[in-house]
């Protein structure tokens, strides 16, 4: 096989996990507070995750009509976890300059315990 198509294979292999959108993050104020996120293709694009001891935040894309009414969240637990998600239920159809809006859920609006583990199921655009 051609060394530099090894390379470019060797490289692509190396790289794809970072690319995949699984991230995990302790939270700075509970070191038990853990953070996974997975790739869904139903769910909105995240362009960040923050997890504290009770509340999420996900910053999503926005022009300007962007808040929490707007979305939909799921919610499942198993052993300890809590799986989460969310989409958007109404898009974004105002003409403003494309930025980010923050959204922020506590852990009760999801009916988690503080400081719990919790898996975001959004795919990630992180870079």
């Amino acid at each position: 096989m051609n060394t530099k198509l090894l390379a470019a294979f060797a490289a692509v292999l190396a790289i794809a996990p970072m690319a995949a959108g699984c991230v995990m993050i302790d939270a700075k104020d509970n070191p038990n507070v853990r953070l996974s996120v997975g790739a869904d293709g139903e769910m909105e694009r995240l362009m960040a995750v923050v997890v504290t001891r009770d509340s999420v935040m996900a910053r999503v894309n926005s022009h300007g009509c962007t808040n929490k009414d707007g979305f939909t969240t799921t919610v499942s637990k198993s052993g300890g976890r809590a799986t989460i998600g969310f989409a958007r239920k109404t898009p974004d159809r105002c003409r403003a300059a494309a930025t980010t809006a923050d959204l922020t859920w506590t852990f009760a609006e999801l009916g988690l315990e503080s400081g719990g583990e919790v898996r975001v199921m959004n795919p990630f655009a992180g870079r």
